[in-house]
């Protein structure tokens, strides 16, 4: 991030990149990261519940242990005689603390994959034909103000959308907070260490439709 916006390593951008982090514009999105990370309870498998899909994950993070070799006997007929293959394999643990890290994209970037996938089944539906990429897609130019409409709003209130999204964050978060294991005796940190420094919005939110390219 520092190269692509030319931020030099020098110890004041340091600083003032911690203060961003602390109490500036990206403050809240990695406070509700570390909470994420912070209280969540990794297991080898789980399967999480992200608003309208509920999908199995295993760690993907893995400590190496040691190794294990197996010996096998096998025919060879170039040589008409029977011998030894030794196969040696990596025996590894699953490093929990480190899958962590996993939870908050697990979240954000499966949301995503609901509204893209319902946005271009909804323009190929209309239009026949749609490429989606994660936050754009492919289409015929009469296309794009319906694709924008639907990825904001939806076809209907019931479908995946950001503003549906925002509406129903509450109980979105609930639900994969309890998939992951996050025990309901965090609310306490969750309104001291994210909820506190939320910004409400006023009025009725309204998604930018150039959110969509």
């Amino acid at each position: 991030m520092w190269r692509e916006m030319n931020i030099k390593f020098t110890p004041e951008e340091v600083i003032a990149f911690k203060i961003e982090l602390d109490t500036g514009s990206l403050a809240i999105a990695n406070r509700f990261k570390n909470f994420i990370i912070q209280n969540a309870n990794p297991q080898e498998k789980m399967t999480l519940k992200v608003d309208n899909e509920e999908f199995k994950v295993e760690c993907n993070k893995h400590y190496n242990v040691g190794e294990i070799t197996n010996k096998f006997d096998l025919f060879d007929t170039k040589t008409n005689s029977i011998r030894r293959v030794h196969n040696t394999e990596t025996v590894k643990k699953p490093n929990l603390p480190a899958f962590r890290l996993f939870f908050p994209t697990g979240l954000v970037h499966n949301i995503d994959s609901q509204i893209e996938d319902n946005t271009a089944d909804a323009v190929m539906d209309a239009y026949g034909f749609c490429i989606p990429i994660h936050d754009a897609q492919v289409l015929c130019c009469e296309a794009t103000d319906y694709a924008r409409d639907v990825y904001c709003s939806g076809r209907n209130k019931t479908e995946p959308s950001l503003e549906r999204t925002y509406r129903e964050r509450k109980n979105i978060l609930g639900k994969y907070f309890t998939s992951i294991g996050i025990e309901r005796s965090k609310i306490t940190s969750w309104k001291e260490d994210v909820e506190a420094f939320i910004e409400p919005y006023k009025g009725q939110f309204k998604c930018n439709r150039i959110v969509l390219k």
